[in-house]
């Protein structure tokens, strides 16, 4: 296959038998390519393309390697043009001597006869005329500046065998700035030329700004970049300072903030007005002229996006060759701190419209659920992330599934159904979207239900292989989601965790959990109401009546079981990792007598056999568990005011699901 690579400028002519050496370092993509570091010196073999070459590296190991990362040996390049030029200088001297006195005839004679080279031309012809080449030298003189494709091609061989490796190629990179920024300023000047005037004055237009923003602000502040750039070039040809031009103009570059958040709207926008007969017209007029120089409006229009993601690149390559000791070191240090803090400004501001409109986006995409859950607007709310997933319903008859779009924000949770599915996959922009649940963060909790293991296990069972679930600690909603991989089960789990532990810990702190229990606290076959002494009289078994009636005093209880955990079938919920203390999430069914029946789901274990298990990982404790299965064991629990009823409500799905439970 063929080779390509992006570089701004094209390497300088070799021929072979030339030395280069590596600017970067370079590992091989390829069996025929060798690997060098930054540097390393190369023997040019053969000149395989413009940019790609073959080469042996010192220590003999030959390869295709890329012409964009050397540079030739500027001592030898020195020595070989200065040996020319002075052989040059020597042939050129006796016909200097010739043609002086030719020159200077010529000159008194067009004097004389007052014809084209007089000094003694009219006055206000000459001022207009002196004007004009004035400009058009200014012109002549910025093309001149930047004619070459690198900087050392406009320097002579003497002054480059003064100079040091490092000083050349910071040389190069302040004059790969000042050149692309010349470029840039070019292309926003076409922009505004070839299309955002033409579009002020067209009837297919309502308003340019859409599209552009402050381009034309823009401009002004690259323009006064750019000169100030252009006056140090003029200066010398070395140009020993460009911190302090980038420190000064630093805080005008925040104009891009605007443009930069406005740009993917505009994209759209622009896209969707662009298939008007109308407007197609004029942007193919627009795109037709040769100043465009084959460019479509969509890659002109994002050059402003790269440029201010391009500065912190530029001016690092700069620093990386600047001394300590350089003038310049202090300001380059100064003003990279400050271009960074800015273009992290302008992608912040850019992000924060980007989900605000991806927020409206959802919106417009939800039916209306005439009790205000379908109003997701909000100033503070921030959409962190979306999601096609499977949910696992369970009833009586068994398992079934349905599709769902998760939405995740800041402070809420949306679980919707799509109305269409198209070739049995999800279409996660497009569509109306029903709301299913929408669950602020305050009161959610998620836990992970490991995949089914041991010898009845289906390793082909792909919707129990990544489960989690979601419980509404307020309606006491539940939901199991099957995730496509463990990689998207891991982001929900992580995500959520790190979102709802606060509100975890300041609803333990403050009691508002033993409320919200208390107030979804179920009665006989799981209805819903009245305090913990009505709630016990309706709980058929002595031990649940129990648990329920205490459930306000939450006291630890001391369980013994002399024949191990075995015939308890007891599976764990929590651990530290999730901020929630280990709790029992399934038991088997006993006869009330046992001693097993103390146990209930929603109680915290605090001790085991003695060992506390108020700090412990889920992992840890699930070990600690199966130590036990068939040994004496003393169990310190307490009920856990938030998981009490949730996990009741889990245990039933897990019983229909299988081997659902956590340990």
């Amino acid at each position: 296959s063929s080779r390509t690579m992006a570089t701004s400028d094209p390497p300088a002519p070799v021929t072979p038998g030339s030395v280069v050496y590596a600017i970067w370092d370079y590992e091989a993509a390829r069996d025929d390519e060798i690997s060098f570091a930054a540097d390393e010196p190369i023997t040019v073999l053969e000149v395989a393309s413009d940019d790609w070459w073959r080469g042996r590296r010192a220590n003999g190991g030959e390869g295709l390697f890329p012409a964009g990362y050397c540079e030739p040996d500027l001592e030898q390049d020195a020595a070989v043009a200065a040996a020319a030029t002075a052989t040059a200088t020597a042939d050129a001297d006796a016909d200097a001597d010739a043609d002086t006195d030719v020159d200077a005839s010529a000159t008194v004679d067009a004097a004389a006869a007052g014809g084209p080279g007089t000094l003694n031309a009219a006055g206000g012809d000459a001022e207009e005329a002196t004007a004009a080449t004035d400009e058009a030298a200014a012109a002549a003189a910025v093309c001149d500046l930047l004619a070459h494709r690198q900087w050392k091609e406009g320097v002579s061989a003497t002054l480059l065998a003064t100079l040091g490796k490092e000083e050349v190629k910071r040389q190069e990179h302040i004059y790969e700035i000042l050149k692309t920024e010349d470029d840039y300023c070019k292309d926003l000047e076409l922009i505004i030329r070839l299309f955002l005037e033409p579009m002020r004055r067209s009837k297919y237009v309502k308003d340019p700004a859409v599209y552009f923003a402050n381009i034309e602000h823009i401009l002004l502040v690259n323009e006064e970049l750019r000169a100030a750039l252009l006056e140090r070039r003029q200066e010398d040809v070395v140009i020993e300072c460009i911190g302090d031009v980038f420190l000064r103009m630093a805080d005008f570059l925040k104009m891009y903030t605007i443009y930069c958040g406005n740009y993917s709207q505009a994209m759209m926008v622009l896209e969707k007005d662009c298939k008007a007969r109308g407007m197609k017209a004029l942007v193919e007029e627009c795109q037709a002229h040769p100043d465009c120089r084959g460019l479509n409006l969509f890659s002109l229009i994002i050059k402003p996006v790269q440029r201010i993601c391009k500065y912190p690149l530029l001016l690092r390559e700069v620093q990386r060759h600047t001394p300590d000791d350089h003038k310049d070191k202090a300001n380059l240090d100064a003003a990279m701190a400050k271009i960074n803090s800015v273009v992290t400004v302008v992608n912040e501001y850019e992000r924060a419209v980007q989900t605000a409109q991806k927020i409206v986006d959802i919106q417009k995409r939800l039916k209306s659920t005439g009790d205000g859950r379908s109003e997701i607007l909000s100033a503070a709310r921030r959409f962190l992330k979306e999601d096609a997933l499977v949910e696992v319903v369970t009833t009586a008859r068994g398992v079934s599934t349905d599709e769902r779009v998760l939405f995740l924000f800041n402070d809420l949770l949306l679980v919707t159904r799509p109305e269409s599915v198209v070739s049995q996959m999800f279409t996660l922009n497009k569509g109306k979207l029903s709301i299913i649940g929408s669950y602020p963060l305050s009161g959610v909790l998620i836990n992970d239900l490991p995949a089914p293991s041991g010898p009845h296990a289906d390793p082909e069972d792909t919707l129990r292989a990544h489960l989690f679930e979601i419980v509404d600690l307020e309606t006491g909603a539940q939901h199991v989601f099957s995730a496509p991989g463990a990689e998207v089960k891991q982001a929900w789990l992580d995500e959520i965790v790190e979102l709802t532990k606060d509100h975890i810990s300041k609803r333990s702190s403050t009691g508002t959990l033993l409320a919200t229990i208390r107030a979804n606290l179920p009665a006989g076959g799981g209805g819903g109401g009245g305090d913990a002494q009505q709630a016990a009289q309706q709980h058929s078994s002595p031990a649940a009546a129990a648990v329920a009636a205490g459930l306000a005093l939450h006291e630890a209880l001391t369980v013994v079981l002399p024949g191990g955990l075995s015939s308890a079938g007891l599976r764990i919920k929590g651990g530290k990792e999730y901020g929630l203390p280990i709790t029992i999430s399934q038991l088997a069914q006993c006869d009330v007598l046992e001693p097993a029946a103390e146990l209930q789901i929603g109680q915290m274990i605090i001790s085991l056999n003695n060992v506390s298990m108020e700090n412990c990982s889920f992992r840890h404790a699930r070990m600690m568990l199966q130590q036990v299965q068939n040994r004496p064991v003393r169990l310190v629990v307490k009920i856990h005011p938030q998981l009490y009823c949730t996990l009741k409500r889990a245990n039933d799905s897990a019983s229909v699901l299988g081997d659902a439970g956590d340990g």
